[in-house]
């Protein structure tokens, strides 16, 4: 009997079609009453075509989440296509196409993937349906929007290229930060330092596979040390300056015989001494010209005082200073580090052993032949002499704090992750410049990068900087007219890397991809707006004088948002209570702000008016950030008894004492009543969206696990962490950590003679 071959293509078909409906007719499943639900998320594709690794996430998901749902558990499966992958521009060039055009095609080749493979994304989808991609206007808004947050709570900076520091952890191997196409272009950094200790802290409270766990410990690099305070100064002068110095082996402090500096470190031109100067500039423009090595130094001619015996030692310039840990100033304790006991051989310093140990190694005039960097016990180090390190480093402690210049300090290798950078094929910061810089409305948002030109693309010219608006003017360089003044746009573009990071957001609300308050409704669109308009043949004066029809946004320079505040551990200032300050605060903020303080000094002229505005203020006011109302009403409350009994004892009739009394009574009244209205009485100081919330997102899914094929890299894991440390601790969502568990997939491959 002949064997019938197998029809895969009817056959699958038949199958796919039957699945499908029975999907649509059948009736929501029972979960159970206890049943929590929660996402499985597949780490976002790069696109291009899956591997058979991305394949094997697919069935693990799929098959885990039908598990759960057997189970009695509402389980649902997201997926993100990584629009703005790192890679997606050169694929694209290569294809002859554009990206939105080659991540459309690539969109339909995942949905059929997933349709052929049946995957179940819910109880209530056919396969193949809601893929969400981060190229989506609908999606980057939100990318974008962050972007702001974070920059009104001051966790980003912006920095020159030239101006750049160099700190361990900035690059990773295979991972190089992008070169701007100008010297000028500003790069924008987002420091994690203010989660640095919760983010070390809380690795152990997701299931994380054994190998990332200990690169994110390792990679953040948390170490235990001393800040010293030491006074810095040259020959025949009378003056110093105090700078901190940060480290972590204060027990061999005795050991110290110079001091180095950063080249560029704003202490050389104090410290430098007129005889040296010529040498210092030359050092200087070498090292910059990259003719220096790490190893290299200069002197400057001044010095510095050791703290524990005020003995003199000289301060270097060198590269060496530039350490993970340091701020571009270290001690030079040359005997027992081997980096700094090669530089002192090599530039002739004092290498003095204070850590003894019989595992060292001596030449024969009992002289170190190379650093020593395990323990022992001390010598050369006065009183601390026989002592070991631990009990020494006590007893320095002791004796420096109480002189007051030395305090305990945890200090990180990683402080800050870059967040832009250059490419043409990514969302552009929403930031003007002009003269000074300001970050976009979120009503603009989204702000589309200008159209693509395949050519120019061919040509190599693939920056931001380098593209053209739609009518031919540079994109960077046009000037536009916004809130009165002529400003330019960012020529920076977010990396992709911080899109990703909100990839489980997205899919845990899938009604994030329609119109959300607070947003633009037409977000698919280029932003047009009345103020955003080239800028007007008119005359400069009048430019400048002509009034700004709205209010500029916050800028880098300007308070953080009191939700910002707490998380800096800074308190907020509530606002003035005179009435001239009052007056100007309610023209700049449309009165939103100083209604109570307006209300306590103008009672009889005002009545009509509070009895109005706190309604329609109720429409604005979101009552988490109106938390701190009722102390604000109380201190306004103590503060009527003590204007009555000034006016008690004014000179006067009884008639006016009683006219006057009743009034302060139905005041106190007003402010009672007040009391009882705060969520609905004053309007936050600045109009945030809050896009999560808004949405309920304490109803939402949790993100139970996470598969991922290819290998993701711990840094970009701390940021995702740490951007949603900074939302929840902004109250924007409800969990300090994106996910519950995070499954490496080991990857799959075939070989040809298998096929």
């Amino acid at each position: 009997m002949a064997i019938q071959p197998y029809e895969i293509t009817s056959i699958e078909e038949k199958w796919q079609k039957a699945w499908s409906e029975a999907i649509e007719l059948a009736d929501a499943p029972q979960m159970s009453g206890d049943s929590s639900g929660s996402l499985v998320l597949q780490w976002p594709f790069a696109p291009g075509g899956l591997t058979w690794t991305d394949l094997r996430c697919m069935a693990l998901a799929d098959v885990y989440s039908r598990f759960q749902r057997l189970q009695g558990q509402d389980v649902r499966i997201g997926r993100v296509l990584d629009g703005f992958h790192e890679g997606v521009l050169g694929q694209a060039i290569e294809a002859g196409k554009l990206p939105a055009e080659f991540l459309s095609e690539d969109l339909g080749r995942l949905e059929s993937i997933e349709r052929a493979l049946a995957i179940q994304v819910d109880p209530h989808s056919s396969p193949g349906a809601g893929v969400v991609s981060t190229s989506d206007p609908a999606y980057y808004r939100f990318t974008q929007w962050l972007f702001l947050e974070l920059l009104n709570s001051r966790h980003l900076r912006s920095v020159a290229e030239d101006e750049q520091p160099a700190a361990a952890g900035d690059t990773e191997e295979g991972e190089a930060p992008e070169v701007p196409a100008e010297a000028e272009l500003p790069q924008w950094f987002l420091d994690i330092v203010p989660f640095a200790e919760k983010l070390f802290a809380d690795v152990d409270k997701s299931k994380w596979p054994e190998n990332l766990r200990k690169e994110q410990k390792a990679l953040i690099g948390r170490r235990r040390g001393i800040e010293l305070e030491l006074a810095f100064s040259q020959p025949f002068r009378n003056e110093c300056r105090h700078l901190g110095v940060f480290t972590s082996r204060l027990e061999a402090l005795y050991g110290l015989t110079f001091v180095l500096v950063a080249p560029g470190h704003e202490i050389i031109d104090f410290i430098t001494d007129p005889g040296y100067v010529e040498d210092v500039q030359a050092y200087q423009k070498r090292y910059k010209n990259g003719d220096e090595s790490q190893v290299s130094g200069v002197r400057t001619g001044g010095f510095a005082l050791n703290p524990i015996n005020l003995e003199k030692v000289p301060v270097l310039i060198s590269p060496l200073a530039l350490n993970a840990y340091s701020d571009g100033v270290v001690l030079g304790i040359p005997a027992h580090d081997r980096k700094q006991f090669e530089f002192a051989k090599r530039v002739k310093l004092r290498i003095r052993e204070v850590i003894h140990s019989s595992a060292a190694s001596f030449d024969h005039e009992g002289l170190l032949v190379e650093a020593y960097e395990g323990e022992g016990k001390l010598t050369n180090s006065g009183p601390c002499s026989g002592m070991k390190p631990l009990g020494a480093r006590e007893r320095i402690i002791k004796q420096l704090s109480r002189r007051g210049v030395c305090s305990k300090m945890t200090r990180y290798s990683l402080r800050d992750l870059l967040v832009s950078g250059s490419g043409a094929w990514s969302p552009p910061v929403p930031m003007y410049h002009g003269v000074e810089a300001q970050g976009a409305d979120s009503e603009e948002l989204p702000l589309h990068c200008p159209p693509l030109d395949l050519e120019t693309l061919r040509s190599g010219e693939q920056t931001l900087a380098a593209c053209k608006t739609s009518d031919g003017a540079d994109y960077s360089a046009q000037k536009i007219q916004r809130a009165g003044q002529a400003v330019q746009r960012d020529s920076s573009s977010l990396l992709p890397w911080l899109g990703r990071a909100l990839s489980y957001l997205q899919v845990a609300l899938p009604e994030l991809g329609g119109v959300v308050e607070g947003f633009r409704e037409d977000f698919d669109k280029p932003c047009v707006d009345v103020e955003f308009q080239e800028e007007a043949p008119v005359e400069a004066e009048e430019a400048v004088t002509e009034p700004s029809a709205e209010v500029p946004v916050v800028s880098q320079q300007a308070p953080a948002p009191a939700e910002a505040a707490e998380l800096d551990g800074s308190e907020n200032v509530p606002g003035p209570a005179e009435e001239d300050l009052a007056e100007a605060a309610q023209e700049e903020e449309g009165g939103s702000e100083g209604v109570e303080a307006d209300a306590a000094a103008e009672v009889e002229s005002r009545e009509e008016e509070l009895a109005d505005e706190p309604q329609e203020l109720a429409e604005d006011v979101d009552p988490t950030e109106s938390s701190e109302l009722p102390a604000e009403a109380k201190a306004e409350e103590e503060v009527e008894p003590a204007s009555q009994e000034e006016t008690d004892g004014l000179p006067g009739s009884s008639d006016e004492s009683e006219s006057e009394s009743e009034t302060e009574t139905e005041t106190e009244d007003e402010v009672e009543a007040s009391q009882e209205e705060e969520p609905e009485e004053q309007a936050p100081t600045g109009e945030r969206s809050r896009p999560f919330s808004d949405k309920g997102f304490d109803k939402t899914f949790a993100v139970d696990v996470v598969f991922s094929g290819a290998r993701v890299s711990p840094k970009e894991l701390i940021g995702i962490r740490c951007i949603t440390k900074f939302l929840y601790m902004n109250r924007h969502i409800p969990s300090f950590e994106p996910f519950r568990s995070f499954c490496q997939v080991g990857t799959l491959s075939f070989d040809s003679k298998d096929a």
